[in-house]
């Protein structure tokens, strides 16, 4: 995806805002961290517009009705029907009207019904946002923000516009509606590389996107039409195209139209070169057109093509648009997102390594935690311990919020019985949250003995360097790092994400210092590999699709290996590595048209990847249907 455009000047190639430090930055900008001054905000308001996007106007309905009348067929019953009222064979004009008049609204209500999805992407924006201007913080509504404003973020808000972040504590942002990763991103504000993907630009807060923890400052480097959520509302709105079924029928009401009119013609001409009269030879021709021209044939398709929409609505299907239901029966490709579409869109601990060995936790065979060892049981403990998710307030939702492995662990922890919701909720003698530059978290919390414990999570690598003993079923044993990182690798080779747990006792002559120093001495307990899991039903659905004749493949912006991970356990594997953004530059549409031939996988693509995909798949003579979010 390309860089996002400066503010204002003469057009020149724009900024690679990730590339830049941020004094760089806010001297491009022409701004500071105390913000722009209100007459600054205001002229650039002026000149590049409100933060909004684009949105393709309305059809009036009038036209949408006069649509319904653009068919060759329709033009010669018009005539017809104006003919016989003028010659006073109202019968036969009523008749004709009639028929063309409940095509017609069909037709018009069906149109009206597929009003305004691409409007959809106007819900992301934000209302109102935190920003400094004048060295003070104040409330503005998201579409006042200019290029060079800068804007406050914290737990739980919606980001107004593309954000260059000089300013991050534990930032952590929800990019899946773009990228379709699972895992929220961590932010940070060093420079990074010239050629980095949008999905890898983890010093900027893209519009749209949410924030999942953390608090951070940035700078606005794009609004409007110029973000990358506004290049995606660019790219669809784009004026609808014909299916296949319309093509064919317009090209068949062509050619009927045609001679149809011709004949009519003919017989006319040939009437009165036998001398007879014109008002006999036009009710002649009407009669011959009327009973010639299949006027049925569009309340005919209206109506078959009703039944399939009312038949899909019994299967939580629905349609908008009457001939997508023909569409659909022609579609030989299916390109799919992955999260929230192919998956559940929710992380979920799958398997526990520990020096037993590994336990899969999802497993048909899984007993549902009622016999896990006590070493699985103090890993999920610890896990949970370790944590901010916090359960619904509703009365028997069981669901947490928060940090996506936060919630994750939680919940495994809570339904496996390795802990009582009570427990985890209960105050900690200290805590210290999750720190990207550290990769760790870690809380002291009180057993039922009064001993304080320290329980520590985060990477593998960061509580390996941290222990000095693993957990064993006999008790502690030697810190075997290779066994470790053998495991980790294992998981992280299906595609998981793997979190370490560690844990030791704090002594009572320890005096406890706030905030709590760098972990050390820890038993390491163990490892969590989680992941976002197919969604019930859907590896069923592509093999029977794969039955049918139709190709599924999967589009998504998460990483490759996690990619590859979910389409092998939904029976999508093709045996070739998967097609990437970075490879799809290189490579023209022949040659993209063949590697796609080959693989069923294209991961970390951006939104104009995607698209390109669709439209060389469709240039092969493909019929390609796309469905999720993130496609």
């Amino acid at each position: 995806m390309k860089s996002r455009t400066a503010p204002s000047g003469p057009a020149a190639t724009p900024p690679l805002w990730h590339s830049l430090a941020s004094d760089a930055v806010f001297a491009t900008l022409s701004s500071s961290p105390a913000g722009l001054s209100d007459t600054e905000a205001a002229r650039r308001l002026a000149d590049v517009g409100a933060n909004e996007f684009a949105v393709t106007p309305v059809t009036p309905w009038w036209r949408v009705l006069l649509r319904q009348f653009i068919s060759p067929l329709i033009a010669i019953l018009l005539v017809a029907a104006i003919v016989s009222l003028l010659q006073e064979h109202y019968v036969d004009s009523v008749a004709i009207m009639l028929i063309l008049a409940i095509n017609a609204a069909l037709g018009f209500v069906q149109e009206s019904k597929a009003e305004r999805d691409v409007r959809a992407l106007q819900s992301f924006s934000a209302p109102y946002c935190r920003v400094v201007r004048d060295g003070t913080e104040r409330v503005l509504p998201g579409r006042d923000l200019v290029p060079g404003d800068v804007v406050l973020l914290e737990s739980g808000e919606r980001v107004p516009a593309d954000l260059r972040l000089f300013a991050s504590n534990a930032l952590q942002v929800d990019e899946s509606m773009l990228t379709g990763e699972s895992f929220a991103a961590t932010k940070h504000t060093d420079p990074l590389a010239e050629n980095v993907v949008d999905a890898d630009k983890t010093n900027v807060a893209f519009s749209g996107t949410f924030v999942g923890s953390g608090r951070g400052r940035g700078v606005v480097i794009a609004t409007g039409a110029d973000t990358a959520l506004g290049e995606i509302n660019t790219l669809i709105q784009v004026p609808s195209t014909q299916t296949p079924l319309q093509l064919l029928t317009r090209s068949l009401e062509r050619r009927i139209g045609a001679a149809v009119l011709g004949a009519l013609v003919f017989i006319f001409i040939a009437g009165i070169g036998l001398g007879h009269d014109a008002a006999t030879l036009f009710r002649t021709a009407v009669a011959l057109a009327v009973a010639t021209i299949p006027e049925s044939l569009p309340i005919v398709l209206t109506v078959a093509l009703s039944v399939g929409v009312s038949r899909m609505a019994k299967r939580n299907a629905i349609i908008r648009i009457l001939p997508a239901v023909e569409t659909l029966g022609s579609t030989n490709v299916i390109g799919s997102d992955k999260t929230g579409t192919l998956t559940e869109n929710q992380l979920t601990v799958e398997r526990v390594w520990t020096t037993a060995g590994l336990l899969n936790i999802v497993s048909d065979d899984d007993d549902g935690g009622t016999k896990d060892p006590t070493l699985v049981r103090a890993v999920l403990r610890a896990g949970a311990l370790t944590n901010e998710a916090t359960l619904s307030a509703e009365e028997g939702n069981d669901e947490y919020s928060g940090d996506a492995v936060d919630a994750a662990m939680a919940k495994v922890a809570v339904d496996r019985g390795s802990i009582t919701v009570r427990e985890r909720t209960a105050p900690a003698v200290a805590h210290q949250p999750y720190e990207p530059q550290l990769r760790y978290s870690q809380t002291i919390h009180a057993d039922e003995h009064g001993r304080r414990i320290l329980y520590v999570k985060g990477s593998p690598e960061a509580i390996l360097a941290a222990s000095a003993a693993v957990a064993q079923e006999g008790g502690d044993g030697p810190l075997d790092e290779s066994l470790i990182h053998a495991a980790n690798v294992e998981m992280g080779a299906e595609g998981l994400r793997v979190i370490a747990t560690g844990s030791r006792v704090v002594g009572d002559d320890e005096r406890l210092v706030l905030p709590l120093p760098p972990p050390s001495g820890l038993t390491f307990l163990g490892l969590e590999g989680m992941t976002d899991p197919p969604r019930d039903g859907v590896a069923e659905a592509i093999r029977r699709c794969q039955q049918a004749g139709i190709t599924v493949k999967m589009i998504t912006g998460d990483h490759p290996v996690t990619a590859t991970a979910i389409a092998e356990r939904l029976g999508l594997a093709s045996g070739k590595q998967a097609l990437t953004g970075a490879e799809m530059t290189g490579l023209d549409d022949h040659m993209l048209s063949a590697r796609l031939a080959e693989t069923n996988v294209a991961a970390r693509v951006s939104p104009e990847d995607k698209l390109r995909i669709v439209r060389v798949l469709q240039s092969t003579g493909q019929i390609v249907a796309v469905t999720g979010d993130g496609v």
